[in-house]
Parts: C-alpha cells; sequence; structure tokens
C-alpha cells in the first residue's frame, strides 16, 4: 500500500518475514516490520504516514512502536483462534478493516472506536475506496458495498456462477469484480455490469483503480498485469514482468506509481514487487 505523501512517496508490504517500507524515490528499503510473529498479512499507513501492519492473529501494530507491541490486538471468533487473511486499510490511513470468519470489524487508527457487521456468507475479499465505501465480495458471490462510517448497506451485485476472490472500490461511484478469469465492472446506478472484461488466461487474482477513475489494472494467476481504459472498456497494456501468479497491484495517491506483487517461480516461495512509473513507459524497478 502507498502512503499519502506525494513529496517522499513510500510504499508498504506485508509478507513472511514481517514486510518492509520502500521510499519510491530513492527505491531503498529504510524500515523493516518489527512483527510479533516475524509475519504480516497486510501494510498500510496510520493517519500520521507511520507504516503499521497486522500481524497473522490480529496482532495491529505500528512498525515505529518501541519493542514492536501491538497497538491493539482484535478478537478472534467466539470458538477458535484464527489468523485474518482478510485485512484491508484505507487509503488515507483512517481505518483498518479486518474479517474473523464471523464479522468484520472496521477500527479507526486514530480514535480506536470499532464498527462491526456480520455477513450471511463467508467474505473473501475486503477492499475500501478513497469516498469512505467499503466493499466486500462473499463465496455466495455477491459484492456488496457499504458507508463505512454507518455501515449501512449502498449497493448489491450478483456476480456469475464463476468462483470470485477480489474486489475493488474507484471514484466517481465504480465497483469492479472478478468472476474467474473475468472483470466485471458497475458504474453509478449501472443495474447490470457496464463492462465484463476478458483478457486473463487464468483467474484474476487482484484488481485496483486508478485514482482518476479511467484505469483499472488487473493482475492474474497467469503473471500478466492487464490495464484497461474504462472510457471504452479495451485493454490498453499488458505488463509480464512477473513469472508466477500476481497477489496485489496498487496506484499511488497521484497516479504515479503502479506497483505489482506477485510470486516468482525462479526461486520457491520468492515474492516479486514491480513498481512501474507513471505512463509505463520505464521498465520495472
Amino acid at each position: 500500500m502507498f502512503n499519502r505523501d506525494t513529496n517522499q512517496p513510500q510504499l508498504a508490504a506485508g509478507g513472511s518475514d514481517g514486510g518492509i517500507c520502500w521510499s519510491l524515490d530513492e527505491f531503498k528499503s529504510p524500515s523493516k516490520v518489527r512483527s510479533v510473529n516475524d509475519y504480516s498479512v497486510s501494510g498500510g499507513f496510520d493517519p500520521n504516514g507511520r507504516p503499521c501492519s497486522i500481524a497473522p492473529h490480529g496482532e495491529l501494530q505500528s512498525w515505529t512502536q518501541p519493542n514492536g507491541l501491538p497497538l491493539h490486538q482484535f478478537q478472534p471468533p467466539s470458538q477458535n483462534p484464527v489468523s485474518y487473511p482478510v485485512t484491508t486499510f484505507s487509503p488515507n490511513g483512517e481505518d483498518v478493516a479486518v474479517y474473523n470468519l464471523e464479522e468484520i470489524v472496521v477500527r479507526s487508527l486514530r480514535t480506536g472506536h470499532e464498527r462491526k457487521l456480520k455477513l450471511d456468507s463467508r467474505v473473501v475479499h475486503l477492499a475500501f475506496g478513497s469516498d469512505g465505501r467499503l466493499a466486500t465480495v462473499c463465496l455466495d458471490r455477491t459484492v456488496q458495498v457499504w458507508d463505512s462510517n454507518t455501515l449501512n448497506v449502498l449497493a448489491r451485485f450478483q456476480l456469475g456462477t464463476a468462483h470470485s476472490n477480489t474486489v475493488a472500490v474507484g471514484p466517481n461511484g465504480f465497483i469492479a469484480a472478478n468472476s474467474d478469469s473475468a472483470v466485471w465492472v458497475w458504474g453509478p446506478d449501472d443495474p447490470a455490469p457496464r463492462y465484463r472484461l476478458l483478457g486473463h488466461a487464468s483467474p484474476v487474482t487482484a484488481i485496483a483503480f486508478a485514482p482518476d477513475g479511467r484505469t483499472l489494472a488487473c493482475g492474474g494467476h497467469d503473471g500478466t498485469v492487464r490495464l484497461w481504459n474504462l472510457d471504452t472498456g479495451i485493454e490498453s497494456i499488458s505488463l509480464t514482468a512477473h513469472l508466477g501468479p500476481v497477489t496485489a497491484v496498487r496506484f499511488s495517491p497521484d497516479g504515479r506509481f503502479l506497483a505489482s506483487s506477485g510470486h516468482s517461480r525462479r526461486i520457491e516461495k520468492e515474492f516479486m514487487i514491480f513498481v512501474y512509473d507513471a505512463g509505463l513507459r520505464r521498465p520495472p524497478h
């Protein structure tokens, strides 16, 4: 995830070694997560721009916290301890949302206030939008959009019969989610998908809107990152830097950078993160 300071852009990523925060102007990694479990499932930034992360059992940690102690421990469900693979930080750093197999917990990183939401089906993926919306995609292939402050439902969409595992919230009311190798895109007040984007040879695993809402980036199990023009619904470019499945794609808040992470087939369990400049006219870093 990118920070909000466009003068000193940084990128935070979780991983098996805790995680790393890169300075994108120099492409150096000046800080590393001090995780209680030496592992984090999600990286982000708090309202003050400090890197933070969620560890597998719900420990919310600031990387600058003395002794690496958790800022907060999210409670597991009532029956058994659980890892927290479904987590997301809001782009403005105000909130973090986690799913613990029983409910979604949205926690303010500024005040500690929590809002909770129960759904009928298991949540597969969560995503915040820059406008305060929170989207969920569930095992029953429903996409729902919520007001992250009130947790009132704003919209509900039904995907096809194929499996879905990722959702993204764009500006101006746009929503996107995958249905296997296709990506469905809804515009404001669209009762049916505006676009069904076809191009990946295998399931889509990551989606992100550009800040201006005119471009959608999609990463797939086939190792490609494809960019789509949302004015036309036509693919504009295909990026092939990854050697294995793509796990995440993110645009920086000013649209200057696009980052993608994913597996490499060269070394078992190796992760590669590539960062492209605006316009994607340079090779990835």
